[in-house]
C-alpha cells in the first residue's frame, strides 16, 4: 500500500480539532486513519507558521471572509 495524498485543507481541518483539545491527538488520528505521528508534526508546522499570519496585517486592515 503506497501513501495517500493529503490536501493543505484535510491538514488545516484536522490541525484545529487537535488544538481544541475536546478529543485526544490519537483518537482524531486514528478516526482519519492517520499516524499520529504525522498529525503532530502537521500541529507543529501550524504552530510555527500561525504567527506569520499576523504579519502583513499590522495596521489591522484584515480581510477575512466571516460565514
Amino acid at each position: 500500500m503506497g501513501k495517500r495524498k493529503v490536501t493543505a485543507e484535510f491538514k488545516a481541518k484536522l490541525v484545529p480539532e487537535v488544538l481544541r483539545g475536546e478529543k485526544e491527538l490519537s483518537a482524531i488520528a486514528t478516526g482519519h486513519q492517520i499516524n499520529p505521528n504525522q498529525l503532530r508534526a502537521w500541529e507543529a508546522a501550524f504552530m510555527e507558521k500561525a504567527p506569520s499570519l499576523f504579519e502583513d496585517n499590522k495596521a489591522g486592515n484584515w480581510n477575512v471572509k466571516r460565514g
